[in-house]
Order: structure tokens, then sequence, then C-alpha cells
């Protein structure tokens, strides 16, 4: 289009010879000085013999300008950067998960803890979700400084895990598990957000990220079981270490956010507890990871009372999440034609008829078959919960959503679920607890299906 007879974009007619038409669409405002409050079409329509003065501008403000960004999204980066990111840091810290959760326990029964020991140890953690998650989000929503609080706790995390290699007696072992688990509290939340965040500007199912979790869980399970096999249980400290270390290193400095303005107000926070939706989302989260804690503490031990190999139970644990895998890439097509409310009820019954199985099989091979069932029981009550939460959470307050979600379901249920589980194993045995795991998670259902007859709160 020509203005005047000119052509209107011709290089060299915005800001200078050095710039040209696309780095000064692209550069953030306030970067070249003749662009002020008026619009970009009046400075392009200024004459080139106005008279003005033509600024060249260095080489490193030249690059910055032609940056690539995101349009109306909250990131500046390139999105393969963003989405590289978002997958390394799923696959490496969910790879730590693959071995904590597996071997850790063992660990501290290999230090000569008792059951009551461990799962006071294991509901530890839970301690600290059930309050930690909701600060650290709820901070860094209201003072807009995600980025900061992220990479504080991504590296900060690491540092508190070094106390675990020093900790023997079951004190030393209870502080060290206390402030590692303070500054991994939040970490998945705020991913979560980001890649909920990211997929919804890119048209990207947020399993697409989740399932790099899966795959990361996966290989550090198998690789760490074969590695206690030939050495001893402590090595597993070392490999949650390094891929804590390696979470960091993925992420390098983080994702640069654009600052939001819209503020935190009261009214946000009355209408959020209030939600009749939300608070029974919560509760049946509450309940469904209780039941979870029996085979996330005990599951390791309960083979090896059984005369299976550590090599075998990493076998187990992977075949488990492998199968979550698969289901993660089919998520987009199920959650596009079934409701979240409906994948949910399957999840949670299927949670409860696996816990029931599992206290009357005793052979290896139908042990590793039922583990099959991982992928629908998890995938179902992960990814549809995450969906609900997205319907009754506002955007403004998305990250202190999952930080609230993950300190009730999470944090609440380790803690009831860790020291319950421990008690029940010293004194009834792994029967009748994962019984006990199966009743619980009847009742998720059974609140899950009368919640869906509940109409939302009127705003």
């Amino acid at each position: 289009m020509a203005v005047g007879g000119r052509d209107r974009f011709a290089p060299g007619r915005i800001a200078g010879p050095g710039v040209d038409r696309t780095q000064f669409l692209l550069a953030p405002p306030g970067l070249f000085p003749d662009r002020g409050s008026s619009s970009r079409n009046s400075l392009l329509d200024r004459p080139s013999g106005s008279g003005q003065r033509k600024e060249e501008h260095p080489p490193f403000v030249r690059l910055l300008s032609s940056r690539r960004r995101t349009a109306g999204g909250i990131f500046t980066l390139t999105p393969e950067r963003i989405g590289r990111s978002l997958r390394l840091y799923y696959f490496f810290y969910f790879g730590a998960i693959g071995i904590l959760e597996p071997y850790l326990t063992l660990y501290f029964r290999h230090l000569g803890l008792s059951g009551s020991e461990i799962g006071i140890l294991a509901g530890i953690p839970g301690l600290i979700f059930a309050l930690f998650p909701f600060l650290w989000t709820l901070w860094a929503d209201t003072r807009h400084c995600r980025r900061t609080v992220f990479l504080l706790n991504t590296w900060a995390t690491p540092v508190a895990f070094l106390l675990l290699f020093a900790g023997k007696s079951f004190g030393l072992l209870f502080f060290a598990s206390l402030l590692f688990a303070a500054f991994r509290s939040p970490l998945i939340p705020f991913l979560n957000t980001y890649s909920l965040q990211y997929g919804k500007e890119r048209g990207i199912d947020f399993a697409r990220f989740r399932v790099w979790g899966s795959l990361g869980y996966i290989v550090a399970a198998i690789g760490c079981g074969q590695l206690i096999d030939i050495s001893s249980p402590r090595a597993a400290l070392y490999g949650i270490l390094v891929c804590l270390l390696l979470c960091g290193i993925s992420w390098g400095k983080g994702l640069e956010e654009k600052e939001g303005k819209e503020r935190i107000r009261k009214w946000n926070w009355s209408g959020l507890r209030g939600e009749r939706k939300l608070l029974l989302l919560l509760l049946v989260g509450l309940l469904t990871w209780m039941s979870w804690a029996p085979y996330s503490n005990f599951f390791t031990i309960h083979l090896e009372g059984l005369g299976i190999s550590k090599g075998w139970a990493g076998l187990a644990w992977a075949l488990g999440v492998s199968s979550e895998v698969g289901l993660m890439f089919a998520w987009p097509a199920l959650s596009s034609r079934f409701r979240s409310q409906d994948l949910l009820s399957v999840g949670l019954f299927l949670v409860a008829s696996r816990w029931l199985l599992y206290s009357i099989v005793r052979g290896p091979g139908a042990i590793l078959s039922l583990q099959l069932l991982h992928g629908i029981t998890f995938a179902c009550f992960y990814l549809s919960s995450m969906a609900l939460l997205e319907e009754v959470v506002p955007p403004v307050l998305r990250a202190s959503g999952q930080g609230v979600y993950s300190a009730v379901t999470f944090g609440l249920g380790n803690l009831l679920g860790g020291p319950l589980s421990g008690i029940l194993f010293d004194r009834l045995g792994m029967v009748v607890l994962f019984r006990v795991a199966s009743l619980l998670a009847l009742m998720a259902l059974i609140l899950h299906e009368w919640s869906s007859r509940v109409r939302p709160c009127k705003p």
C-alpha cells in the first residue's frame, strides 16, 4: 500500500537504516524512542524527507527487537523453546519421582526404620504439601512473580535433598524430608499452570506435555532398579539428585512472562470458597489420593515380601507408567468424545477394583498384569481432574487454583494416608491395607457421582 506515492513499508523508513519493518513491529513498547503513544501508522506514514534525524540502533538492540513472540499470550520466548523446556522439565522431574516413589522407602527400610517410622516420613511431604503449594502460588499470583518463585524452588529443591545423604537417624531424616518437601511442593502446580496456558494458546492438549513425565518415570524406575540390584538402595539418592539438577539445567533462565495487570480481588476468593463444585472436586481428590498411599509407600516392600527382586519391582512400576503413556497419547480423542465427569467416574471405579485385586493376587505375572490398569486409573483421575479444575477456577487464580488442588489432594492426602497406611501395615499387613484403600476409592466414586448432580454457585 502506498502513502503519498511512496511504499509505506520500504526498508529504512521506520527508525533508521539499521532497523527494518519486521524489527519495528515486533519490538516491545519503549524500545524505539520514536514510537510513543501515537499509532504505528502515524509514524509509518511520516515522509522520509521530514528532516527528522535518523537514529542508528546498536546491534544488541536490533537483536532484541527481532525476537519472536507468542501473539496475545503470556510467553515471550520462541514457541519451540517453550515447548522443549516444558517437556524436558516434566521428563526429569518425574524421573526423580520414578526413583523416589518405588525406592526411597526401601532405602529407609535399609537403614533399619520401622513401618510406622517409614509411614511418618512418607507422610511428612503431605504435611508440607497440604499448605505450602498454596502459599507459594498465592504469593506468585499476587506479586506477579511466578518465574522468580519457580526458579527459586527449582534450584533449592536439589540443595535441600542433599541433607538426606547425611541422614541416618529418624530425627535427621525427618528434618531433611521436611525441608525437601517445602521447596518441591509448588513445582508441579507452577509447571501445570505454564503447560495449560501454553497449550491453550497453541492448541496443544495438556496430556501432550504430561506424557513426557510418564516417559521419564519409566526410564528412571527401570534404570535405578537395575542399579540398586547390583549396588545398594543408596543408589536411589544419587539418581534423584541427578534428575533434580537436570530439571534446573533444562529450564535455563525460565520463561519470561508479560506482567499481568489484573489484580486479585476479594470477590475472587469469596467466589472460589463458595464454589461447591470445587469443594467437592477437592474432597474427591483427597479420598482418591489417600487410597493411593499404600501403593506409593509400601508396594515395593510388598513385592519384596513376596520374594520378587528389586529389578522386577522396578519393571512393575515402569510397566504401570508405560500403560499411562498410551492413554495420555489417546487422551485428546477421549476427552473430545466423552465428558470429563464420565471419564473420572470410570477412573475411580477402576482404582477401587485395582486395590481390591492387589489384596488377592500373589504371583509376579498376575501383579504385572494388574499394573497395566495404572494407565487408565491414574490418567483418568488426574487429567479429568485438571480439566474440571480449569472449569471452576477463574483465569487470574489459575496458579493458586493448582496450588489449592495440590495442597488438598496430594498434600493432605499424603499427610493422612501415609501415617494411616504405615500403622495398618505394621498391625494388619498388606492384604487389609489394600482393601481399606479400595474402600476409600469407592467412597470417592460415590461422592463424585453425587457431585455431578450439584449445580455450580451463581456468580
